[in-house]
């Protein structure tokens, strides 16, 4: 596989493209819980098949990251991952009963990921939100339209 390949493997997962958002996120909570021995419910629910490539792969791209801190910082074993589409939203929540953090704090230093998560989602229309303590675990919380926002008439091409 040349480098070429394999970078646009992973910008966009061939899963994500292949199978949909719920099969890829799937695949991918059953991955990380194999590989790194924790648990990771999930929960899927009214997940549209026909979500525009943007949304999915930015939903796909914070629970990659999300689950990613929830291995590498939260010291917990378990996870819950819930995907749910409502009539003109999807929301995708993670949460863990690990160290948690002080979001303010993460955010002013280092939390180049979390800012990453929540650009991703400002460029689709979406939100996220953040909740944690520390000692209380955290919970993180995106919500994305089932469409794109409408580029305004005068944007700039």
């Amino acid at each position: 596989v040349s480098d070429i390949q394999a970078l646009s493997h992973g910008l966009h997962p061939p899963k994500l493209e292949l199978l949909g958002l719920e099969a890829a996120a799937a695949g991918l909570c059953e991955e990380l819980s194999h590989r790194h021995g924790i648990t990771i419910d999930v929960h899927f629910e009214n997940i549209p098949t026909a979500l525009p490539r943007e949304i999915s792969l930015s939903l796909y791209r914070v629970l990659q990251e999300a689950l990613q801190n929830v291995v590498k910082h939260s010291a917990s074993r378990h996870a819950c991952v819930s995907l749910n589409g409502q009539i003109d939203t999807i929301n995708l929540t993670i949460e863990d009963s690990g160290a948690g953090f002080d979001p303010q704090e993460t955010m002013r230093g280092r939390g180049l990921g979390l800012t990453s998560m929540k650009e991703r989602l400002k460029v689709v229309g979406g939100q996220l939100s953040i909740h944690s303590q520390r000692g209380r675990g955290t919970m993180i919380h995106a919500v994305a339209p089932l469409c794109l926002p409408k580029k305004s008439t005068n944007a700039v091409v």
